[in-house]
């Protein structure tokens, strides 16, 4: 098996899990907040397919890893069925459950980020180090660009949740409402060079916290100008 197809044979299930966790910490902490609709709706487990979404989890990664060559990967699992009518408390809920996804994302690239550094003092001319190198490095980059698309305040992506209760009551329905149309908006912000240029510094910055004392290969050594 060259080096190529071990490369992608294990990617890919660590990719989908990404998402799917992603979606299942949401079902888990709605749970904890009184919400059990994602619960009974056999959300909270680790078999992807009650996760998966035919378009988000499988056309769309595959598609832009093809067409970018494998610069740019992003994709998403089914959304978990939440009713903020079940939260003990409706604000605290809101945001925690919106919260729960990203949080999942950062601990996954943290960790893949420890991983990483085991990895690095280990034979470094062995094929199958540099693979498993090459797997978890993408795996902790997945992770952290899905961890910064999800924070973005754009109807409906999570990060939406926190910031609607910065606005005025008046402000926030018309605020959310703009989830009618947050994938085409989403589309259009993500093609602006100003926000891709912040995205690409904070993925930067980020990776240079886990990694304070640089060195890795593959480890960007300069922010971005």
């Amino acid at each position: 098996m060259t080096a190529d197809i071990m490369f992608h044979v294990l990617f890919w299930p660590f990719f989908a899990y990404s998402i799917i966790a992603h979606e299942v910490a949401h079902a888990w902490v709605a749970k904890l907040n009184g919400d059990d609709t994602a619960d009974e709706m056999g959300r909270i487990t680790a078999n992807p397919v009650p996760h998966i979404d035919p378009v988000m989890s499988v056309i769309v990664p595959v598609l832009l890893y093809i067409t970018t060559a494998g610069a740019f990967i992003f994709g998403a699992a089914k959304p978990v069925p939440v009713n903020p009518l079940n939260f003990r408390r409706r604000v605290w809920g809101d945001i925690s459950v919106s919260l729960a996804g990203v949080v999942v994302n950062f601990l996954i690239a943290f960790l893949a980020s420890l991983a990483l550094r085991i990895l690095y003092h280990m034979d470094p001319v062995n094929a199958a180090t540099k693979v498993n190198y090459n797997v978890v490095f993408m795996l902790m980059i997945i992770n952290i660009i899905l961890m910064l698309f999800n924070l973005i305040p754009i109807p409906p992506l999570d990060g939406s949740h926190v910031f609607k209760y910065l606005l005025p009551d008046k402000m926030r329905l018309q605020y959310q409402r703009l989830g009618l149309f947050g994938i085409f908006i989403i589309v259009i912000v993500i093609q602006i060079p100003q926000v891709r240029f912040a995205i690409t510094y904070v993925l930067f910055a980020i990776i240079r916290l886990f990694f304070i004392d640089g060195g890795f290969p593959g480890f960007p050594q300069e922010l971005p100008q």
